[in-house]
Protein backbone atom coordinates (compact mmCIF):
# COMPACT_ATOMS: atom_id res chain seq x y z
CA UNK A 1 0.00 0.00 0.00
CA UNK A 2 1.18 3.66 -0.45
CA UNK A 3 0.24 6.31 1.32
CA UNK A 4 -1.72 6.78 5.01
CA UNK A 5 -5.08 7.58 2.60
CA UNK A 6 -4.97 4.18 0.52
CA UNK A 7 -7.46 1.62 1.13
CA UNK A 8 -7.91 -2.11 -0.26
CA UNK A 9 -11.46 -1.20 -1.69
CA UNK A 10 -12.04 -4.92 -2.20
CA UNK A 11 -10.55 -8.81 -2.08
CA UNK A 12 -11.36 -11.30 -4.62
CA UNK A 13 -10.01 -14.76 -3.84
CA UNK A 14 -9.57 -17.56 -6.57
CA UNK A 15 -8.74 -21.38 -4.91
CA UNK A 16 -6.93 -20.23 -2.46
CA UNK A 17 -6.48 -21.95 1.37
CA UNK A 18 -9.68 -21.64 3.05
CA UNK A 19 -7.40 -21.27 6.10
CA UNK A 20 -5.93 -18.35 5.48
CA UNK A 21 -8.25 -16.06 7.84
CA UNK A 22 -9.41 -18.78 10.38
CA UNK A 23 -6.50 -20.39 10.97
CA UNK A 24 -3.16 -18.17 11.23
CA UNK A 25 -1.77 -16.49 14.40
CA UNK A 26 -3.45 -13.36 13.70
CA UNK A 27 -6.35 -13.71 11.65
CA UNK A 28 -8.63 -10.60 11.82
CA UNK A 29 -7.48 -7.44 12.04
CA UNK A 30 -7.87 -6.50 15.77
CA UNK A 31 -10.31 -3.50 15.18
CA UNK A 32 -12.82 -5.27 12.65
CA UNK A 33 -15.68 -4.53 14.72
CA UNK A 34 -14.81 -0.94 13.99
CA UNK A 35 -17.83 1.28 12.37
CA UNK A 36 -17.68 0.92 9.10
CA UNK A 37 -15.44 -2.47 9.01
CA UNK A 38 -12.34 -1.32 7.69
CA UNK A 39 -11.87 -4.75 5.88
CA UNK A 40 -13.35 -3.90 2.59
CA UNK A 41 -15.71 -6.30 0.51
CA UNK A 42 -14.74 -9.44 0.09
CA UNK A 43 -15.24 -12.90 -2.51
CA UNK A 44 -14.22 -16.37 -2.97
CA UNK A 45 -14.04 -18.18 -5.97
CA UNK A 46 -13.98 -22.23 -5.09
CA UNK A 47 -14.62 -25.60 -6.03
CA UNK A 48 -16.25 -27.79 -3.67
CA UNK A 49 -14.95 -30.43 -5.00
CA UNK A 50 -11.47 -29.57 -3.69
CA UNK A 51 -11.78 -30.67 -0.05
CA UNK A 52 -7.92 -30.60 1.15
CA UNK A 53 -7.19 -27.18 -0.59
CA UNK A 54 -10.08 -24.23 -0.39
CA UNK A 55 -12.84 -26.74 1.63
CA UNK A 56 -16.36 -24.90 1.71
CA UNK A 57 -16.52 -25.81 5.00
CA UNK A 58 -13.16 -23.62 5.50
CA UNK A 59 -14.00 -20.77 3.25
CA UNK A 60 -17.75 -20.32 4.71
CA UNK A 61 -16.16 -20.31 8.29
CA UNK A 62 -14.34 -17.03 7.02
CA UNK A 63 -17.11 -15.90 5.18
CA UNK A 64 -19.49 -16.26 8.55
CA UNK A 65 -16.72 -14.16 10.62
CA UNK A 66 -16.06 -11.31 8.27
CA UNK A 67 -20.25 -11.12 7.72
CA UNK A 68 -21.27 -11.20 11.31
CA UNK A 69 -18.67 -8.27 11.55
CA UNK A 70 -20.17 -6.02 9.08
CA UNK A 71 -18.53 -7.04 6.39
CA UNK A 72 -20.12 -7.39 2.95
CA UNK A 73 -18.90 -10.97 1.55
CA UNK A 74 -19.72 -13.54 -1.64
CA UNK A 75 -18.94 -16.73 -2.51
CA UNK A 76 -18.76 -18.59 -6.41
CA UNK A 77 -18.70 -22.47 -6.64
CA UNK A 78 -17.37 -23.75 -9.41
CA UNK A 79 -18.54 -27.23 -10.75
CA UNK A 80 -16.77 -29.79 -12.85
CA UNK A 81 -17.09 -29.20 -16.37
CA UNK A 82 -19.09 -32.23 -18.37
CA UNK A 83 -16.95 -34.50 -21.02
CA UNK A 84 -18.70 -35.46 -24.67
CA UNK A 85 -17.59 -36.72 -27.36
CA UNK A 86 -16.07 -33.63 -28.68
CA UNK A 87 -15.13 -31.68 -26.05
CA UNK A 88 -11.04 -32.83 -26.33
CA UNK A 89 -11.47 -31.09 -30.45
CA UNK A 90 -13.25 -28.58 -29.56
CA UNK A 91 -11.81 -27.11 -26.27
CA UNK A 92 -7.63 -27.77 -27.33
CA UNK A 93 -8.56 -26.06 -30.87
CA UNK A 94 -8.80 -23.01 -28.59
CA UNK A 95 -5.09 -23.08 -27.59
CA UNK A 96 -2.59 -20.44 -28.82
CA UNK A 97 -0.91 -23.35 -30.72
CA UNK A 98 -4.08 -26.09 -30.75
CA UNK A 99 -3.29 -29.22 -30.84
CA UNK A 100 -4.30 -31.64 -33.86
CA UNK A 101 -7.22 -33.36 -31.99
CA UNK A 102 -9.42 -33.93 -34.57
CA UNK A 103 -13.39 -34.26 -33.67
CA UNK A 104 -12.82 -38.37 -34.36
CA UNK A 105 -9.64 -38.40 -32.20
CA UNK A 106 -11.78 -36.70 -29.65
CA UNK A 107 -14.98 -39.34 -30.02
CA UNK A 108 -12.60 -42.57 -29.83
CA UNK A 109 -10.95 -41.30 -26.63
CA UNK A 110 -14.16 -40.10 -25.12
CA UNK A 111 -15.89 -43.69 -26.61
CA UNK A 112 -12.34 -45.60 -25.07
CA UNK A 113 -13.21 -43.89 -21.42
CA UNK A 114 -16.90 -44.86 -21.20
CA UNK A 115 -15.76 -48.16 -22.18
CA UNK A 116 -12.71 -48.00 -19.22
CA UNK A 117 -15.35 -46.71 -16.87
CA UNK A 118 -13.62 -43.72 -16.38
CA UNK A 119 -16.85 -41.62 -17.27
CA UNK A 120 -20.06 -41.57 -15.09
CA UNK A 121 -22.93 -40.89 -17.31
CA UNK A 122 -26.31 -39.91 -16.35
CA UNK A 123 -29.46 -39.09 -18.80
CA UNK A 124 -30.79 -35.38 -18.34
CA UNK A 125 -33.26 -33.55 -20.05
CA UNK A 126 -31.19 -32.62 -22.84
CA UNK A 127 -29.74 -35.92 -23.25
CA UNK A 128 -26.48 -37.81 -21.96
CA UNK A 129 -23.87 -35.69 -19.21
CA UNK A 130 -20.59 -37.40 -18.51
CA UNK A 131 -18.20 -36.20 -15.80
CA UNK A 132 -14.94 -37.75 -14.72
CA UNK A 133 -15.56 -40.27 -12.09
CA UNK A 134 -11.89 -39.69 -10.12
CA UNK A 135 -9.40 -36.80 -10.43
CA UNK A 136 -7.49 -37.84 -13.95
CA UNK A 137 -4.05 -37.12 -12.14
CA UNK A 138 -4.65 -39.63 -8.96
CA UNK A 139 -6.84 -42.20 -11.67
CA UNK A 140 -3.49 -41.86 -14.35
CA UNK A 141 -6.55 -42.24 -16.98
CA UNK A 142 -4.01 -40.73 -19.70
CA UNK A 143 -1.28 -43.18 -19.20
CA UNK A 144 -3.47 -46.14 -19.59
CA UNK A 145 -5.05 -44.71 -22.30
CA UNK A 146 -1.68 -44.30 -24.09
CA UNK A 147 -0.78 -47.60 -23.50
CA UNK A 148 -4.10 -49.49 -24.18
CA UNK A 149 -5.80 -47.53 -26.88
CA UNK A 150 -6.00 -49.91 -29.84
CA UNK A 151 -5.10 -47.42 -32.57
CA UNK A 152 -1.61 -46.88 -32.67
CA UNK A 153 -1.49 -43.54 -34.20
CA UNK A 154 -4.15 -42.44 -31.13
CA UNK A 155 -1.29 -43.34 -28.97
CA UNK A 156 1.55 -41.74 -30.79
CA UNK A 157 -0.24 -38.57 -30.38
CA UNK A 158 -1.79 -38.86 -26.82
CA UNK A 159 1.79 -39.19 -25.74
CA UNK A 160 2.99 -36.05 -28.20
CA UNK A 161 0.30 -33.69 -26.59
CA UNK A 162 0.15 -35.17 -23.06
CA UNK A 163 0.65 -32.04 -21.37
CA UNK A 164 -2.09 -29.98 -22.93
CA UNK A 165 -4.56 -33.20 -22.58
CA UNK A 166 -4.03 -33.62 -19.33
CA UNK A 167 -4.63 -30.15 -18.11
CA UNK A 168 -7.81 -30.06 -20.32
CA UNK A 169 -8.97 -33.51 -18.20
CA UNK A 170 -7.88 -31.46 -15.47
CA UNK A 171 -9.93 -28.53 -15.78
CA UNK A 172 -13.01 -31.11 -16.69
CA UNK A 173 -12.62 -32.96 -13.24
CA UNK A 174 -12.78 -29.28 -11.38
CA UNK A 175 -9.71 -29.48 -8.77
CA UNK A 176 -7.63 -27.07 -11.42
CA UNK A 177 -5.88 -24.48 -8.85
CA UNK A 178 -5.94 -21.40 -10.92
CA UNK A 179 -9.43 -20.35 -13.01
CA UNK A 180 -10.96 -17.65 -14.67
CA UNK A 181 -14.74 -18.40 -14.74
CA UNK A 182 -16.15 -15.92 -12.61
CA UNK A 183 -13.43 -13.13 -12.60
CA UNK A 184 -15.57 -11.05 -14.41
CA UNK A 185 -18.26 -11.20 -12.71
CA UNK A 186 -16.39 -11.02 -9.02
CA UNK A 187 -14.78 -7.76 -10.33
CA UNK A 188 -17.92 -6.39 -10.93
CA UNK A 189 -19.23 -7.29 -7.98
CA UNK A 190 -16.71 -5.53 -6.02
CA UNK A 191 -16.92 -2.45 -7.69
CA UNK A 192 -20.75 -2.75 -7.28
CA UNK A 193 -20.49 -2.42 -3.82
CA UNK A 194 -21.50 0.84 -2.07
CA UNK A 195 -19.72 2.49 0.78
CA UNK A 196 -18.61 -0.11 3.64
CA UNK A 197 -20.98 1.32 5.89
CA UNK A 198 -23.40 -0.67 6.10
CA UNK A 199 -23.00 -4.41 4.95
CA UNK A 200 -25.46 -7.11 4.98
CA UNK A 201 -25.52 -9.45 2.34
CA UNK A 202 -24.09 -12.57 2.05
CA UNK A 203 -24.34 -14.62 -0.97
CA UNK A 204 -23.10 -18.47 -2.73
CA UNK A 205 -23.62 -18.27 -6.01
CA UNK A 206 -23.43 -22.28 -7.58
Amino acid sequence: MGGSDDRLEGVFILISPGESFAFDSSPIPSNLDSNPPPYPPTAWQIMPKDELWASTEAVGFNQHLLGERGVETKMWEVWPKSISSSTLSDDLSLLPSPTPISPDVSSTIFEEMRVRGYLACSREKGGEECHLKEDPRLSRVLEQLISFHPNPAVRTLLREWQPQIMEELNMLWGEHEATFEKVEEGVEWLLSQPSRRDHKNHETIR
